[in-house]
């Protein structure tokens, strides 16, 4: 796949049907979704095994104080129903360059389980990461990814079944619009694969 290079600024809303929608806003307390993504191929409509991986490299931006700008989604929906979102923010100076990534499973659909850890390596510093992910697309859904052979989600199963057909693997930034501004946020990916697995 080739190399695709995102930026979003601030007031940059989206184009999905939710991203300007007052009661969606309200809902999420938020005045607006900011958005810049790709959407890669339909996964296959029979549940089944998947290896994603792709290599990403963050520029600038990616609030160091908050975790809610993601960085890539499985998504079926144009609504908040989504299967999977990937977040990283929230910097820890303090401690070390350590950054905090989130992963919301199902958000959207009152049944959603969160994880949320630092990592070690300092992933804004403008150098490649590769992140892998092992996905099934049956119920319970399961999900374990790694960024450079270290696991940041170890296999976890949720109960959430896709809700408007075949989803896709979304690349790109998304996050809440911000009335006091958003940072201007920069992320470059490269060499996405989705595969998908014999016998499963």
């Amino acid at each position: 796949m080739r190399f695709l290079r995102f930026q979003l600024r601030d007031g940059d809303i989206g184009n999905c049907p939710t991203d300007n929608d007052t009661a969606h806003s309200q809902r999420f307390n938020k005045p607006y979704s900011e958005r810049a993504e790709w959407r890669g191929p339909a996964f296959s409509p029979e549940p089944g095994d998947y290896e994603l991986s792709f290599n990403v490299r963050f520029l600038q931006g990616f609030d160091q104080t908050r975790v809610d700008e993601t960085f890539f989604q499985i998504k079926d929906c144009p609504t908040s129903a989504v299967p999977v979102m990937a977040k990283i923010g929230q910097w820890d100076t303090t401690r070390g360059p350590r950054a905090r990534i989130k992963f919301e499973l199902g958000p959207g659909t009152g049944n959603t389980r969160q994880h949320s850890q630092f990592i070690s390596n300092d992933v804004l510093d403008g150098a490649w990461h590769q992140v892998t992910a092992q996905f099934y697309t049956g119920e319970p859904m399961r999900l374990a990814v790694q960024i450079d052979g270290v696991p940041v989600l170890r296999e976890t199963a949720f109960g959430v079944g896709f809700q408007c057909g075949q989803p896709s693997l979304r690349i790109g930034i998304y996050r809440p619009g911000d009335l006091d501004g958003n940072r201007h946020s920069i992320v470059d990916y490269d060499s996405i694969n989705i595969t998908h697995l014999p016998n499963s």
